[in-house]
Parts: structure tokens; sequence; C-alpha cells
């Protein structure tokens, strides 16, 4: 790989259950061992001050997902990343690899996918512009997981402690709402030019880790020696 003088801000995108947090760790351990200078992060922080206010959203703390206004819902996900953007920008002022298990991209695919046409349009519009002075991302990749198959994926993932004892937050327990997020999903990555797809399920099957994993590898690889 090239030497990352002016840092590099990889995001892996995914909806609920997709097998995030497993790849995120081979990729960061796999540049660990190649010797490049990396962070990882994740998003929400839900034992932070402002991702607390996430964690009660998806309880159901301030009523069902359509109580609660779009925009609202945007501001509590932005709120949580801005907290933590002077850190962000530091690691990429110091050349580093920052690997983002979700990241703004998440706030797009999520609260705009019950939207059409116009109205969608103008909610991307105003996401990003509201995200748009956080470090923005080098490279998204879409980990491409149908709803079906993460449903049964997500009953092999321990409890969550935002979640207390409730198995399912509020996106995750309608399924329609998932199969919404995934659609969206795979229009943005016919839409953003620096967003690539990772088909996860082949014949009908999950691929296994370490040959998802490998597909990842060489996306990475190929854009950062660019």
């Amino acid at each position: 790989m090239k030497e990352n003088k002016k840092g590099f801000l990889l995001v892996i995108e995914g909806i609920d259950a997709s097998g995030k947090a497993t790849q995120v760790k081979k990729i960061v351990e796999r540049l660990e061992k190649e010797n490049e200078d990396v962070e990882y992060i994740k998003f929400p922080r839900y034992d932070s001050q402002f991702g607390s206010l996430v964690g009660k959203y998806l309880r159901g703390e301030f009523g069902e997902k359509e109580e609660v206004p779009v925009e609202v819902r945007c501001l509590l996900y932005t709120l949580d990343r801005y907290q933590f953007k002077e850190e962000i920008k530091g690691y990429l002022r110091e050349g580093k690899i920052v690997v983002s298990d979700r990241y703004l991209e998440s706030n797009i695919a999520y609260q705009t996918a019950e939207h059409i046409g116009k109205d969608r349009k103008e909610l991307i519009s105003w996401i990003e512009d509201v995200e748009s002075r956080l470090p923005q991302s080098d490279l998204v990749i879409f980990l491409d997981v149908s709803p079906k198959e993460a449903y049964h994926l997500h009953d092999q993932k321990s409890l969550r402690e935002y979640m207390g004892n409730d198995e399912r937050d509020i996106h995750e327990a309608v399924s329609d709402f998932q199969e919404k997020v995934y659609e969206n999903y795979l229009k943005l990555t016919c839409e953003k030019e620096h967003w690539v797809k990772v088909n996860c399920v082949e014949d009908g099957k999950l691929r296994g880790i370490e040959d998802i994993h490998k597909e990842l590898w060489e996306k990475i690889d190929r854009e950062l020696l660019n």
C-alpha cells in the first residue's frame, strides 16, 4: 500500500446484522499486519453523551419511529458523530487509516428510506449539508446482505447493552422498514461515486467470512494504491 500522508477514511455499511462488525475487525487486523497506522471507530457510540440519546430513541423511549420527526432522528445521529469530529480529524491529519463501522452514510440510508422522488433527494441533500463539517469518507463499502438473511444472522447475535433485555430495536423489529433501508442502500451504491458493493450472498447462501474478507481487502487495497 502507498504511504497515506493525508489519511484515509474507510466506512463499512450495511443493514442491521449484516456482518459489519466481523468484517471491520478483520480489516483492522489485516491493516495492522501490513504495518499500517490504523484507527477503529464505530457509530452510534451508545455510551457517549449524545450517543445515549440514540439508544433511547431505538428503545422507543421517544415513541414509535413515526412519532419522531425525521429531522430529529437525523440530528440525534449527527450529534453523536460531531462530538468526535476533532478526534477523527486528528487521526486523519496524522495520516492514519480510519476504519468506521457505520458513519454518516447510515443516516442517509435509514432516514431517507421511506421517502421517494423529490422528497428523498431534498432530504439527502439536507442530511449531507448538516453532516458536511465532519470529515468525509474516502471509500464506502456496502455489505449486500438481504433483510431475510440478516434476520437469521441477528438471532445469532448477543444482546446489545443499549437495548437492555430487548432483542430488537425499533428499526430491527419492522421487517418492512429493513427492506426499504436495504433497497435504499442499493440505490445509493449506484448514485454515489465513492460507494462500492460486496455481494455477501451467493446462490442463496451466505458466503464464508474469509471469502467476503478477501473481496473486501482487494477493493480496499486497490483504492489505497491509487
